[in-house]
C-alpha cells in the first residue's frame, strides 16, 4: 500500500522538509505532490556561485534552497508539479527510476501526450511534448527515493 501525500502549502522550505523527513522517518511506500512557489532549488553537489544569477535571484526576491539530492540547479514556481516516491529499503534495486517513472508516464500517455522514456547520465526522463527534468535520489537507514 502507497501513502498518497498532497501537500497544499507552497512553501518551498518546508516541502523539501516534508521530503526529506519522509524520507527520513518512513514506515511505508509513500508518493508526495507539490507545487512550490518561485525559487530556485540547487543539488547538494552545485556550486551556489556558478549555477545561480545572483541578478536575477535579487531583483526577484527569490530564495535558494538546497536539496538533499544531488542533479542540476532548477527553478519552480506555481507552474511545474513536483513530485516523489518513498519506498521503504529494498536492498536489491535501492533506486530505480525506471520503475518510479513507469506510473507517471503512463498517466501522461493517458492524457494523450507522447511520452517515454530517454536515457541520461544514468538518469530517466520523460520524454515527449513535456520534460520532466532529470531525477534525483537518496538512501537512507529507513528508505528511498
Amino acid at each position: 500500500m502507497v501513502r498518497f501525500i498532497h501537500r497544499t502549502e507552497t512553501d518551498p522550505f518546508f516541502n523539501l522538509a516534508s521530503e526529506e523527513y519522509l524520507l527520513r522517518s518512513a514506515s511505508t511506500d509513500a508518493f508526495m505532490i507539490w507545487i512550490n512557489k518561485p525559487c530556485v532549488i540547487i543539488g547538494k553537489h552545485q556550486n551556489y556561485a556558478r549555477e545561480i544569477s545572483h541578478e536575477f535571484v535579487k531583483l526577484h526576491k527569490l530564495p535558494v534552497i538546497r536539496r538533499i539530492t544531488g542533479g542540476g540547479t532548477v527553478y519552480h514556481d506555481p507552474g511545474n508539479l513536483n513530485f516523489s516516491f518513498i519506498r521503504t529499503r529494498d536492498p536489491v534495486n535501492l533506486i530505480d527510476f525506471r520503475e518510479f517513472l513507469t506510473p507517471v508516464i503512463s498517466f501522461l500517455r493517458n492524457l494523450g501526450l507522447d511520452a517515454g522514456f530517454e536515457e541520461i547520465l544514468q538518469f530517466w526522463n520523460v520524454i515527449g511534448i513535456i520534460k520532466v527534468p532529470t531525477n534525483g535520489g537518496e538512501n537512507s537507514p529507513l528508505s528511498v527515493y
